[in-house]
């Protein structure tokens, strides 16, 4: 869901997924708790790959609610950038 907001919110412009992902760790802190140790990375590099990998690229790409502008299509973890599609407003509504 906050993902959504975000998209709603900062959606019709071109953003970096990193922007989304730092907003993720800097809003859930909790998170960071919630992953073990590793000697290979931080937890929050894991959070942000994590997040990255499983929200924008396999399931809001999925379902077309994106536009994902990849470097290297053969490399999901390089440099993208998002932006809503139409569909997204159509299917996504927040009403506050």
């Amino acid at each position: 869901m906050f993902t959504l907001w975000l998209l709603h919110c900062h959606g019709g412009e071109d953003r970096v997924v990193e922007y989304f992902e730092e907003m993720c760790v800097r809003v859930f802190p909790v998170l960071l708790e919630q992953i073990d140790d590793s000697h290979y990375r931080e937890p929050s590099e894991t959070i942000k790959s994590v997040y990255g990998l499983r929200t924008f690229h396999r399931f809001l790409a999925l379902f077309d609610l994106i536009e994902l502008n990849e470097n290297d299509p053969v490399d999901v973890f390089s440099e993208c950038s998002v932006k809503a599609e139409p569909l997204f407003s159509g299917v996504v509504r927040f009403w506050v």
